[in-house]
């Protein structure tokens, strides 16, 4: 397979944060569960967990980019602000919910939209980033888009990390 760079290579450096899953393995198949239901799965949202970040931050943010949709800004598949500095795991629950707030997914949908490429097309990679914020530059509302609420989270970033899984729908001729 072969793919453009990760999307983060090209904005700012900043520390790594290193972060792990119950769920997600770095490099491998997403699993069913994270899958959209309408391509058999669960679509619930997958456990994370990452390190404390140094210094002082003033929330987390959270979330999952389909780096290969078919579209030149990808698609955004969950975002989820306002996790306390205090916080550095969410459960799968499907929601953010008390620990933070959920943004707009790309379908226009509040909290996490399970995996769902196009059949036939190669598999995507699904980058579940957690991003170690300063305070942001302009509030985010619920009903903030997706592409607005990427770029204010990462003017806010000092640190993030990443797991990258991947999934496609094999069709005709695949």
């Amino acid at each position: 397979m072969e793919y453009s760079t990760n999307p983060w290579d090209r904005l700012k450096r900043v520390p790594r944060l290193l972060v792990t899953s119950d769920d997600l393995v770095d490099g491998a198949t997403l699993p069913l569960r994270q899958i959209s239901p309408l391509a058999g799965g669960g679509g619930i949202a997958p456990h994370l967990a990452w390190e404390p970040a140094a210094g002082a931050i003033d929330s987390y943010a959270v979330t999952c980019f389909d780096a290969d949709a078919p579209s030149v800004s990808g698609f955004w598949h969950w975002i989820v602000v306002n996790v306390p500095s205090t916080i550095t795991e969410l459960r799968p629950a499907g929601s953010g919910a008390g620990t933070g707030g959920e943004l707009l997914n790309d379908a226009r949908e509040p909290g996490y939209l399970g995996a769902y490429p196009d059949t036939g097309d190669k598999p995507h990679r699904y980058i579940f980033t957690v991003h170690a914020l300063e305070p942001l530059d302009y509030p985010l509302s619920p009903d903030t888009p997706p592409g607005l609420a990427a770029i204010l989270i990462e003017r806010a970033t000092v640190s993030r990390g990443h797991l990258t899984a991947y999934f496609g729908r094999p069709g005709e001729g695949s």
